[in-house]
């Protein structure tokens, strides 16, 4: 995902593979063609044919992905585990003062949009 994020156009497999190359990643054509069909077969990347080749780009931006991996993980866990999670969160999160005051600051905002609505 991070090779066609980077990229901002779609990648054929070769392309990908040598991207991963560069970064040492030493992985073989077949596994980068497997790996780049499970994401689209989930829907994080679209295929195209263009001539022999497939290229694939990631649907969503990395921000995008980044916020709704997020927000499953955090709706997974909200109902049972609630408390335990707003505490771990608190705990790893606010480590200093200034951390401390935009967790604050975010909890204010929210009180807002809620006593608006």
């Amino acid at each position: 995902m991070e090779v066609l994020w980077a990229a901002n156009e779609p990648l054929s497999v070769a392309a990908v593979k040598a991207a991963l190359d560069l970064r040492r990643a030493e992985l073989s054509y077949s596994t980068v063609r497997a790996v780049l069909a499970n994401l689209t077969a989930k829907k994080y990347l679209r295929r195209t044919k263009e001539g022999r080749n497939h290229l694939f780009a990631a649907v969503e931006t990395r921000e995008q992905f980044r916020e709704r991996v997020v927000n499953q993980v955090v709706k997974s866990m909200a109902g049972d585990y609630r408390a335990p999670l707003m505490a771990h969160l608190v705990e790893s999160l606010a480590t200093d003062r200034q951390s401390i005051e935009e967790l604050e600051k975010l909890i204010a905002e929210r009180k807002a949009r809620i006593t608006n609505e």
